[in-house]
């Protein structure tokens, strides 16, 4: 190793950029702190939002169809004539509903059970190049650290997603809706202002 001439050991001898522009470098790090607190901060926020999002959904949909089933047979049902057909459309709209987030939920649970598992052989492969970068420079272990491949991920970890986890919880709010819609379509219609529309 004493003969070694090669240019990337002689950049060794030269001052670190930082040691020249010490106030540029110090704004540099600041910003790199911050963006980094925003950007874990971004994705917490994510991950919650989609976990109150499908239990908002299946809540949504139970206390629907609970609301629903309560009021059959009332005056209300009975003056905005709604039919039994429309009854049974909607109450199966809201049991969909629910089964396609608790369906979700549990998929959920699936696919973060898998993530992790994924996480922890990353894990173990950054830990291993580290502890390659720790060790001593002998040319058996820089050899071994520059064949060693990369971690390559198709998708990077923060942006994992799953198709049939999406399609799910976008099913339990469109049938949601479309249950929600169609009772509000019938109250429309005994409205006097939207006959002309809605009749």
């Amino acid at each position: 190793m004493e003969d070694d001439n090669r240019s990337s050991l002689k950049l060794a001898d030269l001052p670190a950029l930082r040691d020249i522009y010490r106030v540029s470098a110090t704004l540099a790090d600041e910003e790199l702190s911050i963006t980094t607190r925003r950007y874990e901060q971004t994705i917490d926020r994510r991950d919650k939002l989609r976990e109150r999002t499908r239990f908002g959904l299946l809540a949504l949909n139970a206390a629907s169809l609970a609301a629903l089933l309560s009021s059959l047979g009332s005056q209300w049902v009975t003056r905005l004539q709604i039919t039994e057909a429309d009854i049974a459309q909607t109450v199966f709209l809201f049991l969909t509903g629910l089964m396609a987030g608790a369906t979700a939920i549990w998929w959920s649970g699936i696919t973060a059970t898998r993530d992790a598992a994924s996480d922890f052989e990353n894990l173990m492969e950054v830990r291993q190049r580290k502890a390659d970068y720790d060790g001593a420079a002998t040319a058996e272990a820089e050899l071994k650290l520059v064949n060693r491949p990369a971690p390559e991920w198709k998708i990077p970890p923060d942006y994992r997603w799953s198709k049939i986890d999406n399609l799910l919880t976008n099913l339990a709010g469109a049938v949601w809706l479309s249950a929600i819609g169609g009772i509000a379509w019938k109250v429309a219609e005994r409205v006097e202002w939207c006959g002309p529309w809605c009749g």
